[in-house]
């Protein structure tokens, strides 16, 4: 009986290490997961070397890594390369090799045409991350990505709106949303919104980066922020495959760092959201 008994106390603690071995291991998965992105923490390799982003890449038409500048490595530049930046381009530190530094009102500006066509299913993303970004009572909003008003038409984008009150009543909220509005044979007038997230400063802290992906299917839209499941809107017509000149790449007030823009043939995945989320997001071991 002694013998046995000590068998399984043996057996017990050897379970008990086990198992207290996997929490701890599941443990740093999910501390690695959570914490900020370092700048800089990845070269352009990671698009060769990673199945999720090397099978993505086949179906990239636009794409603006802003290693060397804000042109883009894949489709259609300006006519005029001195309209392709709003003022002077500025670089750092990127996510992936360097990233454009918005600051002051700059912005970065490209052509529809031959890149982005709303009349036939696609998806498009990107990279931000705040730099030393002013926080008080009265925050900015800051455009990621928008496509300017336009006589016949309207325009969207994806923006973090900050914290503002106007007469003693909220104007703005700490969140994050995609924004519609002005477009003929849309289902509703006025601005129509996806909200995506809650904005609070912890959540933007500086070299924090953030993921959006915004896909368009005839009359759906989708929008994901950081590899979460898809939100969407309907609005009852596809747009027209003119519906927009231009598009415009980190309208931003306060200084943000803007990397690896790009646009697909294809609505993105959910899997494909999360797998080039976690990717990026989680650092190499």
């Amino acid at each position: 009986p002694y013998t046995v008994l000590k068998f399984l106390n043996i057996k017990c603690n050897l379970t008990g290490l086990l198992f207290v071995a996997a929490m701890l291991f599941a443990a740093q998965l999910r501390a690695a997961a959570d914490a900020p992105v370092k700048t800089g923490q990845h070269d352009k390799s990671i698009y060769s070397t990673n199945a999720v982003l090397s099978a993505l890449m086949t179906d990239v038409v636009f794409w603006v890594n802003f290693d060397k500048s804000a042109e883009p490595v894949m489709g259609k530049p300006n006519d005029d390369p001195e309209q392709t930046v709003k003022k002077e381009y500025g670089d750092a530190p990127g996510l992936v090799g360097k990233a454009f530094l918005n600051q002051e009102g700059n912005f970065c500006r490209y052509p529809a045409a031959g890149n982005l066509d709303f009349s036939k299913p696609g998806g498009l993303s990107f990279w931000v991350s705040p730099v030393d970004w002013a926080w008080g009572d009265e925050q900015p909003l800051n455009n990621f990505f928008m496509t300017p008003w336009r006589a016949k038409g309207g325009y969207l984008g994806i923006e973090r709106q900050g914290w503002q009150k106007k007469e003693g009543a909220p104007k703005q909220l700490d969140t994050v949303l995609f924004y519609i509005e002005g477009f003929p044979d849309i289902n509703k007038p006025g601005i129509q919104t996806i909200g995506l997230a809650n904005a609070p400063q912890e959540e933007w802290a500086n070299g924090r980066w953030h993921f959006f992906v915004f896909n368009w299917k005839g009359s759906l839209l989708e929008v994901s922020m950081d590899g979460a499941p898809f939100r969407s809107l309907d609005i009852g017509h596809a747009l027209a495959s003119d519906a927009v000149d231009e598009f415009r790449v980190g309208i931003n007030v306060e200084p943000t760092l803007v990397d690896e823009f790009m646009i697909y043939r294809r609505p993105l995945k959910e899997e494909e959201v999360s797998g080039v989320f976690k990717a990026l997001i989680v650092a190499p071991k």
